[in-house]
């Protein structure tokens, strides 16, 4: 039994830490990924709701199952009822919190819901079926509830961007595809696996493929391109790391060292010349003494004993 709920847990946990470690920036806070998490796995509770609901409506208009059928209950009915309720927790909980300010927060916290559903979905699943369905779904069903949040979080992202910049229509418009396109992705891979033809597996295994390999571009992409969503906090960014203030830096700390090293280095070269300049005989006082008892002169008298304690030679 304890087997059986590391493997339905584990999937989600690793997933998780790799969203984490490409926030390369600024880290999301325990707290809040905690609380999307939460939230992502209750709305497995309210996907069954909904998806029964939704298959009493659809046996008004069908019969029984057919490829159309299979069609609206993946599309209209499963990846809806799933990713609508991804949606609404992630916007309940983030959308309006001071910490979703990069771009690339977006990601992280639509991968928390969405593997909020899946853990809890995954553990249900596993119980049911066992070691198999574990191993099944770990490289299937969790990695695909992972896909949709990615791109689900870049949309989302951009759209949180688009309002901070009073882009009204271009905020709608990225919400949209926020819910939309993980729909579309969602229903497609349901219903690849669903629609009993033969050529469906192999539709099913390219569009597994497709979706991991650009999953994993796009997050790539956009942990290295990831920026603040305010457009103040990009222009202070834009200035701490632009090439002439670097430079304009670099020059003071140049002429601030400059300025120490003569400070330093003046009194040093001065105290020297000015005892000289006193210790300095005149003409007449030349003249009037004997040469032989005249000791010669020091280059350095700095550091001689007499120039230091005159007394030494009375």
């Amino acid at each position: 039994m304890s087997t059986l709920a590391l493997l339905a847990v584990l999937p989600a946990i690793v997933l998780l830490v790799v969203i984490y470690r490409a926030d390369n920036i600024e880290k999301e806070p325990f707290s809040l990924m905690a609380k999307v998490f939460g939230l992502g796995a209750l709305t497995t509770i309210s996907a069954m709701i909904l998806e029964e609901i939704g298959l009493y409506i659809l046996s008004f208009f069908f019969y029984e199952p057919n490829g159309l059928y299979t069609f609206f209950e993946m599309f209209c009915v499963v990846a809806l009822a799933e990713e609508a309720g991804k949606y609404f927790v992630l916007k309940k909980a983030t959308w309006k919190n001071k910490e979703f300010n990069f771009s690339f927060d977006g990601i992280v916290y639509s991968v928390c819901a969405s593997l909020g559903f899946a853990t809890l979905e995954n553990i249900l699943y596993v119980f049911q079926g066992g070691f198999s369905t574990a191993i099944m779904r770990a490289i299937t069903a969790v990695p695909g509830h992972c896909i949709f949040g990615i791109f689900m979080g870049i949309y989302y992202g951009i759209a949180k961007g688009c309002e901070l910049r009073g882009d009204e229509e271009g905020k709608n418009l990225n919400l949209k595809k926020a819910l939309l396109v993980p729909i579309f992705l969602h229903g497609f891979y349901d219903f690849s696996c669903s629609f009993d033809y033969d050529g469906m597996f192999l539709v099913f295994i390219l569009l597994e493929i497709f979706m991991t390999v650009n999953a994993i571009k796009m997050v790539k992409k956009m942990s290295k391109a990831d920026k603040p969503l305010s457009p103040y906090m990009e222009m202070m960014a834009a200035q701490m790391v632009s090439p002439a203030n670097v430079t304009a830096d670099m020059t003071a700390s140049s002429n601030t060292n400059a300025a120490q090293s003569q400070v330093t280095v003046t009194p040093v070269q001065a105290a020297p010349v000015a005892d000289a300049a006193q210790k300095a005989p005149t003409s007449s006082e030349a003249s009037n003494t004997n040469t032989s008892d005249v000791p010669p002169v020091n280059p350095n008298p700095v550091f001689t004993a007499e120039s230091i304690d005159p007394s030494i030679n009375s």
